[in-house]
């Protein structure tokens, strides 16, 4: 929306719109990257860069990790005065914006468990813990076909210190950020309560600040019991009561994966880690170590982009493909050990 915090969009070659995200805002500036590699109907796809006319070798600014590729770069209608990492513009409404009485219980929580799925996609994908950090009502839209996506990943960062602003550097919305944000003691959980106090501010019609204890008891009555339990667990002050709120989940398994593959992450030995583990059967993780998946799995394989004409103003590609195979793709690994038997 192009009325959101002042986003400015643009017009690309063959006109298809797009965002503007000036590069000095970005936290990290890995996430564009992974945003332009990896597909999913619920987050925003990075389209490349774009550089003052007078930056000639503006783009080479871009190639920042080893062994990633660097971005597109386009030129845009009108230009830039600045750097800009571009994005797909998606259509749809805020979760501010929505009729709240339209909307059921079973709507609410269907939103919720899509973009804790996207968020344990990032984490998946990238092998890297993760938090986006600025969960609001206004940075989740939901097209006319109900498809809800997170957008505004300016603030985010993978959480393993290096990131391209001083780890002093926060970007929240005052309510919505977890305790532990304001200590700098940042964890995957911490979009745990975001998501929580965003959905309980947009469903109340009210800003998270304004939300009392009272008041926030009331919300929750109003939602379906299953639901509202699970809000309350995002809601504690600790991140890994959080967790009992998305158990079996892709979230729960992207936490305890990322966790053995970084080991310097917070929160690493823990019962939650640990019995997550113990799920999992030891022929499931002989089936997982040779890369073989139930043969049933493949005719129900997932593609990511099945659902993008829920958000149109996607330029398409021909050579637009999947990036995984159906033997390394992490969907299915987590789809697997899910599903069980």
């Amino acid at each position: 929306m192009d009325n959101l915090r002042q986003t400015k969009i643009c017009t690309l070659e063959g006109g298809w719109k797009a965002v503007c995200k000036p590069t000095v805002q970005w936290t990290d500036h890995r996430i564009p990257h992974l945003l332009y590699s990896i597909r999913s109907p619920h987050l925003p796809r990075c389209l490349g860069v774009t550089c003052p006319p007078d930056e000639e070798q503006g783009a080479m600014y871009f190639d920042l990790n080893e062994g990633v590729s660097q971005l597109p770069l386009h030129v845009i209608d009108p230009p830039q005065k600045e750097s800009c990492f571009l994005f797909e513009y998606l259509e749809g409404s805020t979760l501010r914006q929505l009729n709240q009485k339209t909307i059921t219980s079973a709507e609410w929580e269907q939103w919720f468990d899509k973009i804790v799925g996207a968020l344990a996609w990032i984490m998946l994908c990238a092998g890297k813990p993760f938090a986006h950090l600025d969960l609001s009502p206004e940075n989740i839209l939901i097209s006319a076909s109900g498809a809800a996506a997170l957008i505004d990943f300016s603030g985010s960062r993978f959480l393993d210190g290096d990131t391209s602003l001083p780890v002093t550097s926060r970007v929240a919305t005052a309510g919505y950020a977890a305790h532990e944000v304001y200590f700098g003691d940042l964890c995957p959980e911490t979009d745990l309560y975001g998501l929580a106090m965003t959905v309980l501010a947009a469903y109340s019609g009210q800003t998270a600040s304004s939300l009392t204890q009272s008041k926030t008891r009331n919300t929750l009555k109003k939602l379906d019991r299953h639901f509202s339990e699970r809000l309350r667990l995002c809601l504690s002050d600790d991140p890994f009561i959080r967790r009992q709120a998305v158990v079996d989940t892709s979230y729960e398994y992207a936490i305890s994966k990322v966790a053995v593959e970084q080991p310097s992450m917070r929160l690493l030995s823990t019962p939650a880690i640990q019995s997550r583990e113990q799920t999992i059967s030891p022929k499931s993780k002989k089936s997982k170590d040779e890369g073989v998946l139930k043969a049933e799995c493949e005719s129900s394989r997932f593609d990511c982009r099945e659902h993008v004409e829920d958000f149109p103003q996607v330029p398409h590609n021909d050579d637009d493909r999947c990036p995984y195979s159906f033997s390394n793709c992490p969907f299915l690994e987590v789809a697997h050990i899910i599903c069980g038997e």
